[in-house]
């Protein structure tokens, strides 16, 4: 769907694991 890759997500936002949790607001930069 996004052309990126979840390490760039979690790098992006400082996510040390892969927890996504309702409602967090994640920074995505679509290439």
């Amino acid at each position: 769907k996004y052309n990126t890759s979840v390490e760039k997500i979690k790098e992006w936002n400082n996510l040390r694991d892969n927890l996504i949790y309702p409602g967090k607001r994640l920074v995505i930069y679509i290439q």
